[in-house]
């Protein structure tokens, strides 16, 4: 694969509230993923632009009209192509997708241990500097501060812990939990 070209994402869209819900397999070690961007469009365009990695959108619906998207690979960016230009509205964007749980120390990673001679698996995220866009698509880049809201699905004997300031640690069923 050729080296990513850095292109800075324009300032058009801004997000407002991040809504992930997150579903890793232990087997495949891939996950599945639900995204909930609440946005800001300040000056028309005719896409939302976000930063990508590793990640194949199924589908995506903007204020709930199914909409394109264009993976652009090798920029790491995801366009989702709006129905008809859009200027100084508030919106949400809806993506479905699939992600890759990495074995490098970046976005979604897994680490392994031995306990009773028996091989068990961690996941762990690392996020800087551009790892995050490896886990949800998003506006990557240090200017596009947001709020966030995680959900988690957690297999049975597993557990989840956060190190980010958590309003409250929800267990939705045995399995889910929302940060």
């Amino acid at each position: 694969m050729a080296p990513c070209v850095f292109n800075r994402l324009p300032r058009s869209a801004i997000p407002i509230k991040y809504e992930i819900e997150i579903k890793p397999c232990f087997l495949s070690f891939k996950f599945t993923g639900t995204l909930s961007l609440s946005v800001s469009i300040e000056e028309e365009i005719s896409e939302i632009l976000l930063n990508a990695k590793d990640i194949s959108v199924s589908k995506a619906t903007f204020n709930g009209i199914d909409i394109e998207v264009i993976e652009k690979p090798e920029y790491e960016q995801v366009s989702f192509v709006l129905g008809e230009p859009l200027a100084s509205v508030l919106g949400e964007l809806k993506v479905e997708y699939t992600g890759i749980i990495s074995e490098k120390m970046e976005g979604l990673y897994r680490s392994s241990y031995i306990c009773d001679e028996e091989e068990h698996y961690l996941l762990s995220t690392h996020f800087e500097a551009t790892g995050a866009r490896q886990v949800f698509p998003c506006l990557d880049e240090p200017e596009f501060k947001s709020v966030f809201s995680i959900k988690l699905h957690i297999p049975k004997g597993k557990t989840a812990i956060s190190n980010m300031v958590s309003f409250v640690k929800l267990v939705i069923s045995p399995h889910r939990f929302r940060f």
